[in-house]
């Protein structure tokens, strides 16, 4: 296959978890989304999973480009890809506290919450040194709820102090406030851009 070819099938795949969005977005449950999307359970589940796989790796490889990357989006993404791999997996998979939960992934628990201990880390990282430019450029997106949820599926606490201490925060709040001031800057240069402020001389 060509690159192209398994490019296109990956995105393929892993359009089916926006069908997820949708549906949870809507309120459908999943036990009866199969019959109105018109295929089986066991092919609802079978899209599920793999699309879960085909998102995965998209995580492996934006993680390998990030340290030359200076696009806010692509942290964005691996933040938010990594809490939908999660979850769809403890839906639709196995034990999510054994290997076997992990299995469509073809990796082991552990590897997983390695890779999101990275991204986290980034994310981290990235809010202490480019929080205004991520701000502006996520809008009022809740960055910090989305993250908060990639922490757990990486096995951690957002509640753990030593995290923001080890990416140059002073703690949780600290961290809270500084992409919270960054937020309201986003907001306040959106506005002032919308409708400048004239100074007239007296």
């Amino acid at each position: 296959m060509t690159k192209r070819s398994i490019q296109a099938m990956r995105e393929y795949r892993t359009a089916f978890i926006t069908v997820l969005g949708h549906l949870d977005a809507e309120g459908v449950p999943y036990d009866k989304a199969p019959r109105l999307l018109g295929i089986t359970k066991r092919e609802f589940n079978k899209c599920a999973l793999a699309a879960a796989a085909a998102t995965w790796d998209r995580v492996v490889d934006d993680l390998a480009v990030m340290d030359k990357s200076h696009d806010p989006f692509l942290i964005a993404a691996l933040v938010t890809n990594m809490g939908n791999v999660h979850e769809v997996l403890a839906r639709f998979g196995g034990d999510m506290q054994s290997d076997a939960g992990f299995a469509p992934l073809k990796v082991k628990k552990q590897a997983f919450e390695n890779y999101g201990y990275d991204v986290v880390m980034m994310a981290l990282t990235w809010v202490e040194s480019r929080g205004a430019q991520m701000a502006t450029r996520f809008g009022p997106w809740d960055f910090v709820g989305v993250l908060d949820k990639c922490m757990q599926c990486a096995g951690l606490d957002p509640a753990n102090e030593q995290l923001y201490k080890d990416t140059g925060f002073e703690s949780r709040a600290h961290f809270e406030k500084t992409y919270a001031d960054c937020v309201e800057k986003a907001q306040r240069v959106k506005l002032e851009t919308i409708c400048p402020t004239h100074h007239h001389p007296s």
